[in-house]
Order: structure tokens, then sequence, then C-alpha cells
């Protein structure tokens, strides 16, 4: 997870640097009093100016924090027996009828099998056709920045709300840990191992289910879910 400190830290060394600045004219202004001379004045007006700039510049890198957003989606299936199976998993969307950026890289070079996404009656989901062993997985890093005077939520566009898991059993729970499933095969059950990762500035999570699908049609299975949030 980002750390959201770092601001907290960067103030600190800002007032320093402000104090000192301050210390620094007021002592270049009793130096040209003393000494009388123009010239003098006219070197601590530079002095200033230039001390202006730098501290502008210090003000914006110092209150900066650093954004690295990560998002991933893996899943990968074993069918020992190598049988025709279809497959229809939770995805990662913005809304429900919005995809998240994340999905739509999926996809494979694997003539064995097809993938798509698809509408539902539960939802939008993942559908895989096909045969075999098989697996995927997509990466996506955002990179942005947040300052004191510009929140993370306006400059970033991948928000906490903006992340959801699809074909929820209960759509009106934001973290739940059922979720709608879909296998058909003739063969008896099928090892499937779906994992989904966010970190976020002030938030982050990760879904995981590792198991068997053993029935066929419509079913329940439980994502392993673990939330972490930074007030």
């Amino acid at each position: 997870m980002n750390d959201p400190s770092a601001p907290c830290f960067g103030l600190v060394i800002l007032l320093f640097l402000l104090v000192a600045t301050i210390i620094g004219c007021i002592a270049g202004l009793l130096v040209s009093i003393y000494q009388k001379k123009k010239k003098t004045i006219a070197y601590l007006i530079i002095v200033i100016l230039i001390s202006g700039i730098i501290s502008t510049f210090l003000i914006i890198q110092i209150t900066t924090d650093k954004i690295d957003n990560k998002y991933e989606y893996s899943l990968s299936i074993t069918n020992t027996n190598n049988s025709q199976f279809k497959l229809i998993v939770p995805i990662v969307i913005k809304s429900e009828t919005e995809i998240h950026s994340i999905m739509k890289g999926i996809s494979t070079t694997d003539h064995r099998i097809s993938v798509s996404i698809v509408n539902t009656t539960y939802g939008m989901g993942l559908e895989i056709n096909g045969t075999g062993n098989f697996s995927l997985s997509n990466k996506e890093n955002f990179k942005g920045e947040s300052t004191l005077w510009r929140p993370q939520e306006k400059v970033n566009p991948y928000v906490e709300e903006n992340f959801d898991i699809s074909l929820k059993v209960n759509p009106e729970t934001r973290y739940t840990e059922g979720y709608w499933c879909f296998y058909s095969s003739n063969n008896n059950s099928l090892s499937m191992n779906l994992l989904i990762l966010y970190d976020e500035l002030y938030h982050g999570g990760e879904y995981s289910f590792n198991g068997k699908i053993e029935s066929n049609g419509w079913q329940e299975i439980p994502l392993e879910t673990l939330i972490k949030k930074v007030n």
C-alpha cells in the first residue's frame, strides 16, 4: 500500500525552509542597513526572489505524494480429464454496465480456449470455453500524484467507488464473500484459482478463490476477501 503520511513529513521540512528563508532575509536586511549600500539592497532583492522560486519548487515536490496504483486479475484452471467445459466467473467492473480497464486486456492465444465478457442473469462475467488446463493474467499500473491542496480523489480517476466485483450473490453489499459462478462439463470437477488485487493510495484489497468446482450450473463460490484501508 502507498503511504499517505509523506506530506505530513514534508510539512515539517517546508516550515523549516520557510523559517530559514525568513531569517536569511532579515539578516540580509540588517546587513544592508548597517553598511548603507544600495548594491547590498539590490543583492538582497535578488536573493529573496531566487529563494521564493526555490521554495515554491520545494513546496510542490515535498508535499506531493506519488501514487502507484496497482491492479491484477489472474485466473488459472486445472482440467485434468482434458474434457470440454464452459465456465463463467466474476470480473472487475466500474459499474453494472461498465467493465474496469484491467479487463480490457484479458485475452488468450491458446487455440483450445476462447474467452469473452458476457452479460448473464446475475451481471457481467468472464466466459471461458475450451479444453485442458488454462491460465491468464493481466496487470495494470496507474501512476499519478496527490498534493495537500489537490486530493487524491480529484487527481486519480481510479478510486474505490470505481472498483467492484461482478456476479455478487447480494448486489447491495459492498464487501461480500458470495459470488456466482457457472460451470458446465461432462467432467466431475474442475480446479480453479482466481485472484483479484488492487492497491490504491488510501485503500487496497484482495479477492481470491482456490478450490474445486464440482457441480454443473449456477452455484455460489466464496471469494476470500481482505480489505486494507488507511484512515
